[in-house]
């Protein structure tokens, strides 16, 4: 029974999680608001609009990200990949870590 098989070699995988939360002042993070706000897009391209959109809040915006999404440490901690042969991969988010996850593996 080819699917007894497959289903005895799906493994569910812990993503790697590193904290990472730059500092940044009130300043930082009205600028980052203003720019998010007012900021002008231009291109000629969906990518070009995208870039000119990010180009001036990337070097602030990882701090914004960090104190104003409460909620992402809880969510990227809980992200599990589950490994179905052949290439099949999925991406769950679960309510709580199962205690039979694997680590992520290291490199």
């Amino acid at each position: 029974m080819q699917g007894d098989s497959e289903a005895r070699d799906a493994a569910l995988v812990a993503l790697p999680y590193s904290e990472y939360a730059p500092q940044a002042s009130l300043m930082d993070d009205m600028r980052t608001l203003s720019v998010m706000w007012f900021g002008s897009i231009a291109g000629d391209t969906h990518q070009d609009r995208l870039e000119s959109f990010y180009k001036n809040q990337a070097e602030l915006y990882d701090g914004y990200r960090a104190r104003m999404l409460h909620a992402r440490k809880p969510m990227m901690t809980r992200l599990m990949v589950l490994c179905l042969p052949p290439r099949l991969v999925c991406v769950l988010m679960l309510s709580r870590r199962p205690p039979h996850a694997l680590a992520a593996p290291t490199s």
